[in-house]
């Protein structure tokens, strides 16, 4: 699933793998835009079958906030 993600924000920002770190910034470091974001989110969803909320996804900062909120909406859709 980590590399699936990484892939998706590899793939949406340009980047290579190795700039590809939990504790990168996605604006700041990864230098994603408005646009991006709104694109990271829809390939989250797509990619994993959840759904994102606009709260939720202005809490997606960082590469480890990706990966802890697909996390947290598959185990959620585990639990149902």
């Amino acid at each position: 699933m980590n590399s699936k993600i990484d892939t998706i924000l590899i793939d949406i920002l340009n980047c290579k793998r190795n700039e590809i770190k939990l504790e990168s910034n996605l604006v700041n470091d990864l230098l994603a835009d408005s646009i991006d974001m709104i694109e990271i989110m829809i390939d989250l969803e797509v990619n994993f079958g959840i759904s994102i909320s606009d709260k939720e996804a202005l809490t997606l900062e960082t590469v480890r906030d990706c990966h802890e909120l697909v996390e947290a909406k598959l185990e959620d859709k585990k639990g149902k």
